[in-house]
């Protein structure tokens, strides 16, 4: 996402979030769904109650 310059590009960019991206974590029954449908970007992240650290992972079907 880049500088937003009006009320229109915003809302553009908020649905290409919502139709292209699964953001969420691995564990919510939301991210097989995604993988499922075909969702061209999945972010996801896991928390460690251990070491109290969380981890990121971006998959990215568009790109080779």
């Amino acid at each position: 996402m880049g500088d937003v310059t009006s009320n229109d590009e915003l809302q553009e960019y908020l649905e290409e979030y919502d139709r292209d991206w699964y953001i969420g974590s691995e564990k919510d029954p939301e991210w097989g769904r995604s993988v499922a449908a075909g969702k061209p970007t999945l972010f996801s992240f896991t928390h460690n109650p251990v070491d109290v650290s969380m981890t990121y992972n971006v998959l990215d079907t568009t790109r080779n």
